[in-house]
């Protein structure tokens, strides 16, 4: 039979687990979104045809992302964080 202190330890382990886990997924993620920006931002430089209209559209759409992003990561990181303290 486990006492209670086990299943602390084994909590702490599941947390410690899904931090690393959205850690690396979020540094994977700002990634694969800094190297698709770079690669848009390359694209609409040449494109002749484009006015300006549809590259501000390109840049203001990148920054949506990229906002949208850092929400999700601040969101994640402060409830991971509330659970990790409520067991502490």
């Amino acid at each position: 039979m486990m006492n209670m202190t086990d299943h602390n330890n084994l909590f702490k382990q599941m947390v410690d687990y899904q931090m690393n886990l959205m850690n690396n997924s979020l540094n994977a993620m700002g990634i694969f979104q800094s190297r698709s920006e770079k690669a848009i931002e390359l694209f609409t430089n040449q494109m002749n045809w484009a006015t300006e209209k549809w590259k501000g559209a390109i840049v203001d759409w990148n920054k949506a992302c990229q906002t949208g992003a850092e929400n999700f990561k601040k969101v994640v990181e402060d409830n991971l964080s509330k659970i990790q303290s409520s067991k502490e």
